[in-house]
């Protein structure tokens, strides 16, 4: 491939890219800029005109992993204030993990490539504003509705969190393929349920499989 000369967004979306591609595969440790510039069909100028440093393109690759999971999570959750909402953000971490598996790989770390706590995790930190964790604000806002018993946001979402992860990490390890008998609501049931706050006569004050029937 002959080298590119011009620099604009495509070629800069290419490097990015190519370098997640690279993490990936062999870990951070292994990103050579000369050999993503050969990846791309350009020099490495290219890169450093773009992002200046090596670290900067290692920046920009989590950057954009971060980008594209809180999107597709703020997509699902919508207003964050009805309890299809939380099956949703579940079903989104899962459906996105197996859509973009260099991203996953980069977005969990497992390349070594973050330096900061995600912004998408539930941690104290982010709180459960707007510009929080869509998982916290969702859940904030369902235990503000009486739909979720009063507690810790963050705490309830960090639960929530590892439970989905860790469906999508059997996916990982089959294939993609779901284990015989498995099925994402019943399990999203099993994790949100003990969650779900009570009426004075003790029932749930809303019917999962109702729910369940909308993801």
């Amino acid at each position: 491939m002959a080298r590119q000369r011009t620099y604009d967004d495509t070629l800069r979306d290419r490097l990015i890219d190519e370098a997640a591609q690279v993490i990936a595969d062999h870990g951070v440790q292994a990103l050579s800029v000369r050999d993503v510039a050969m990846r791309a069909g350009t020099t490495t100028n290219a890169i450093y005109t773009f992002f200046g440093s090596r670290g900067s393109l290692v920046a920009e690759v989590v950057a954009k992993a971060d980008q594209s999971f809180v999107q597709a999570h703020r997509e699902a959750a919508g207003e964050g204030a009805d309890l299809l909402d939380l099956y949703r953000i579940g079903k989104a971490y899962v459906t996105w993990a197996v859509e973009f598996p260099t991203m996953y790989v980069i977005l969990t770390d497992r390349a070594g490539a973050r330096l900061d706590p995600p912004p998408w995790a539930p941690h104290i930190e982010h709180g459960s504003s707007d510009e929080g964790a869509p998982i916290v604000r969702t859940v904030a806002r369902l235990m503000a509705e009486g739909v979720l018993t009063a507690g810790d946001p963050v705490l309830v979402s960090t639960y929530l969190w590892a439970g989905v992860h860790g469906y999508v990490e059997i996916l990982r390890m089959l294939d993609g393929q779901e284990p015989a008998g498995y099925d994402l609501v019943e399990y999203l049931h099993a994790l949100i349920a003990p969650w779900v706050a009570h009426d004075a006569d003790g029932h749930p004050v809303v019917d999962l499989d109702e729910v369940g029937r909308g993801v």
